[in-house]
């Protein structure tokens, strides 16, 4: 089992005091083992009180170097500790921002699975499809927290409004932003307001979102993006069925 910085700091300092310990004791038991001097030669003689001093400097000595050793494998240590400390911090707040993020598109999900469901019926006439836009307004409003939107229809070959519907959140108000559809159409940039089409490439319309500045995430933009999308699918089949009674008072009048 490999050990943490902190068990291994651990047993490291309690080294040391072992250690710090014996020599202490080994210091202290010098007057209580030499009695008398060492003769290193006939006229040479080294006194007790001189051999007990010589050996404290070097116990003394032997002390300083392995204090200074301890003293730097525990910066080493410390900084080991701070780091992965740091690390842990860090790899602990990207984890609850990635847990935020999902909680958040979970309940964006929500919203579109709600919004996609909610309509059960396909529009007949424009009353429907009014309904519908007002249903799918609130519905972005619950994805995006501004205080107003305006969903669109817009005919790509003439800028001509198809259909339009202002969403309004409770206790809010809408302030008329001046823009024309053409200004839409040609992506051009909206001071105090922003936009979002629908994306799609093959139509002779395009749906719109409109609302004040705010900064919307990519995931917001997506989702967005599939209730004006769900919106263009709508229409395109309330012309349908304008194109069958058409048809069928055509034929009638046969």
């Amino acid at each position: 089992m490999t050990k943490t910085p902190e068990k291994r700091l651990y047993h490291l300092r309690l080294l040391f005091i072992i250690f710090w310990s014996v020599l202490i004791i080994t210091v202290l038991s010098v007057p209580h083992i030499i009695h008398e001097g060492i003769a290193i030669t006939g006229t040479f003689i080294l006194e007790e009180e001189l051999i007990e001093s010589i050996l404290i400097v070097c116990l003394l000595i032997i002390v300083f170097f392995i204090l200074k050793i301890y003293q730097k494998v525990l910066r080493q240590y410390q900084q080991k500790i701070i780091k992965v400390r740091q690390e842990q911090r860090t790899t602990e707040e990207r984890l609850n921002d990635a847990f935020s993020y999902i909680g958040a598109v979970n309940v964006q999900l929500q919203e579109i699975h709600s919004a996609l469901n909610a309509i059960d019926k396909y529009p007949e006439h424009r009353k429907d499809f009014f309904k519908i836009m007002a249903l799918l307004g609130d519905k972005i409003l619950g994805i995006v927290k501004v205080p107003w939107l305006i969903n669109k229809v817009i005919l790509t070959r003439n800028y001509q409004t198809l259909a339009e519907h202002v969403s309004v959140r409770k206790n809010e108000k809408f302030q008329k932003i001046l823009i024309s559809n053409k200004e839409l159409i040609e992506n051009r940039k909206i001071e105090r307001a922003v936009w979002i089409n629908s994306g799609s490439v093959n139509l002779t319309f395009t749906a719109y979102c409109l609302m004040p500045e705010v900064a919307l995430s990519s995931s917001q933009k997506i989702l967005i993006q599939a209730v004006l999308k769900q919106l263009e699918m709508l229409y395109l089949v309330l012309q349908s069925q304008k194109d069958r009674q058409s048809n069928q008072s055509d034929n009638s009048s046969v």
